[in-house]
């Protein structure tokens, strides 16, 4: 496969996994295109070549491991690695899946966690293995960001519709916000359009440190 089709067919391959996944109840569950392949579809809106990323995924549901682990490998892809609740491995706050075979990109997925007005995610600092942290950096941005839904919308010709957030404008002004100077003076007044490897990790609102999950809820204020 070339570049744009490895593309197409991880887009698609993201579209048959959640668009008609039943959370419960019969409701599906929440999802969209976010942080760098959503700045990337933005900026480009078509296909230049030069993604050259994982494509990031946003889960508002709280799904468990073994069930994402169950739909990936239904369509050819195993995770590589995640990160989970020092209390609660079976709930994982990132996974990342790889195809099986070369046939598609990495798929980033990252749950977010609804408290205290905002939804908040975690990641691995140290880039290790280990699913279990010894410390937790959460990440949160205010939940109208999320809770205002989402849209569907065609990636160029190469796929599906894909789902991004209906407030994409502001969950990118908020994760890439304005570059500055020492002096304080903007760089540049965006971060959509411009790659930068010393300024690629998204920001957001709030940052919290946690060396243990238990009292999540209360200390995510």
């Amino acid at each position: 496969m070339n570049d744009q089709e490895n593309l197409g067919a991880t887009l698609n391959c993201i579209s048959d996994i959640f668009e008609d996944y039943v959370y419960e109840n019969d409701r599906k569950v929440r999802w969209f295109i976010g942080y760098g392949a959503l700045r990337f579809y933005i900026a480009e809106h078509h296909y230049s070549g030069n993604l050259d990323q994982d494509i990031d995924v946003c889960v508002l549901d709280p799904i468990s491991r073994d069930q994402m682990e169950s739909q990936f490998h239904a369509f050819g892809y195993h995770c590589s690695k995640m990160v989970v609740s020092d209390v609660d491995e079976n709930h994982p706050f990132q996974m990342v899946f790889e195809p099986d075979v070369k046939r598609g990109l990495t798929i980033d997925v990252w749950f977010q966690i609804k408290a205290n007005g905002m939804y908040w995610h975690t990641y691995d600092r140290s880039n290790g293995k280990e699913a279990v942290l010894k410390e937790y950096a959460f990440k949160g941005v205010h939940s109208s960001m999320f809770d205002a839904g989402t849209l569907l919308t065609p990636w160029a010709e190469i796929a599906r519709d894909i789902r991004i957030p209906k407030l994409f404008g502001e969950c990118l002004d908020t994760w890439y916000p304005p570059k500055l100077d020492p002096a304080g003076n903007a760089v540049y007044n965006s971060a959509w359009f411009i790659k930068d490897i010393k300024y690629g990790q998204s920001k957001c609102d709030k940052t919290v440190t946690l060396k243990t999950c238990r009292k999540m809820e209360e200390l995510l204020k």
